[in-house]
């Protein structure tokens, strides 16, 4: 994904939590790796894998909460998750 097609949902998720949390945090990771498996000098397997990550942390009233996913499809109920999540918690000092 370019990072500008990243930061636009990104920011939308951001100005949604602010409507409802005092605090949040977002991060997204994406990366690709290619391994490949050698017998006598010679490729016997490769493989090629692209993984991604976001996750989501709010604080409201002194509660924190959060949620991950690897699907960043699903923000929206990832940050209805972490808002449900930090409902729950204990308040901190």
């Amino acid at each position: 994904m370019r990072w500008w097609l990243a930061v636009v949902w990104i920011e939308e998720l951001i100005r949604e939590a602010e409507q409802s949390v005092d605090e949040d945090e977002v991060f997204f990771v994406e990366g690709e790796s290619v391994a490949a498996e050698l017998k006598q000098k010679k490729v016997s397997r490769a493989t090629a894998t692209r993984d991604c990550g976001l996750g989501i942390y709010t604080i409201h009233e002194g509660r924190i909460g959060s949620s991950s996913t690897t699907n960043p499809a699903e923000w929206r109920a990832r940050l209805k998750a972490t808002i449900a999540n930090g409902e729950l918690a204990t308040p901190q000092d």
